[in-house]
């Protein structure tokens, strides 16, 4: 059975008594990169969680179809270490096979100056001689990355020359940035030997930052977002705004479902990637259905949620 063949078979299974779907009738949503290489628009997203708590949900994730992982050296947020020790004992014993498997990890802006340390760490942490793909994870250093201190600076420039050679070596098999502006993103377009293949960005439906994606997918790159269910606002207004939406309610109503499904549908309709993290078996399940059918947003859905971008309740 192919690895394919054996995820629909692992997610389009039995839902509430009803088959959703079957290997005739639905597919694993993926985006094939500018260089062939075909990569997972679902992923785990590694983010807030460390040690044991990490293990339990990578372990979880592989056991539901997961198979692409978003990781990051930042140590304030990511435990790319537990990931991979996790992941490595799936292999070994069988559960899932190393090839079966997509890795990305970002280079922590403290090591612009010094990218190939920098993914040395993360081959060692995932257990790994090739990492699928490797993201500059901020374009430089400030004041809320605690990791910053004391560690070289450098320049995103340099960093991604570090990068294009790591590519020629083989080290790495695709590249990509992180929380890059649009300037930015022109900037490294008109530079770049090799152009990005990924491009990954806060996204949620109050924060849509279209012109960034519409440059990216203009260009080539493939989209990829995070906090897509709005914990980016926690920090700014104190709440989670795209859970409290009556707007995001109500199409959840509409169509039986959650408002994480609806939003991740909406991303994923627009083949705009999701790397959703939860340590919930229920929210984990949930997730995992998305890996090859989305709710069916109608044209009223997307335009009612297109009008949220710029908004959110006071």
């Amino acid at each position: 059975m192919s690895f394919w063949a054996s995820i629909l078979v692992t997610v389009c299974a039995v839902v509430g008594g009803e088959t959703v779907c079957s290997v005739e009738t639905c597919s694993p949503h993926t985006i094939t990169l500018y260089n062939r290489i075909e990569m997972p628009l679902v992923g785990m997203g590694l983010a807030g969680m460390r040690g044991d708590l990490t293990k339990q949900s990578v372990r979880m994730h592989v056991e539901h179809g997961f198979r692409f992982f978003d990781g990051a050296q930042a140590k304030k947020w990511y435990d790319d270490v537990s990931a991979g020790d996790a992941l490595q004992s799936l292999i070994q014993d069988g559960q899932v096979q190393r090839n079966d498997v997509f890795l990305s990890s970002k280079v922590h802006p403290g090591f612009l100056s010094d990218v190939p340390a920098a993914v040395q760490e993360m081959l060692q942490s995932w257990h790994t001689d090739v990492m699928d793909l490797v993201l500059l994870h901020y374009p430089a250093c400030f004041s809320g990355i605690r990791d910053c201190q004391n560690k070289p600076k450098g320049d995103w420039r340099e960093a991604w020359r570090a990068l294009e050679a790591l590519v020629d070596a083989g080290t790495i098999r695709a590249i990509g940035v992180s929380n890059f502006d649009l300037a930015q993103l022109e900037a490294l377009w008109s530079m770049a030997r090799i152009q990005p293949h990924v491009v990954q960005m806060w996204i949620d439906p109050f924060h849509q930052a279209r012109a960034e994606v519409a440059f990216c997918k203009a260009h080539g790159a493939a989209v990829f977002s995070y906090s897509s269910l709005g914990t980016q606002w926690e920090s700014i207004v104190g709440r989670n705004v795209v859970w409290e939406n009556a707007v995001l309610a109500s199409i959840a109503k509409k169509h039986d479902s959650s408002i994480p499904a609806i939003v991740l549908s909406y991303f994923i309709q627009q083949q705009i990637g999701v790397v959703p993290r939860s340590t919930s078996l229920h929210h984990v399940a949930d997730n995992a259905k998305l890996l090859t059918q989305v709710v069916p947003l109608d044209k009223h859905d997307i335009a009612s949620i297109d009008d949220l971008d710029g908004f959110y309740d006071n």
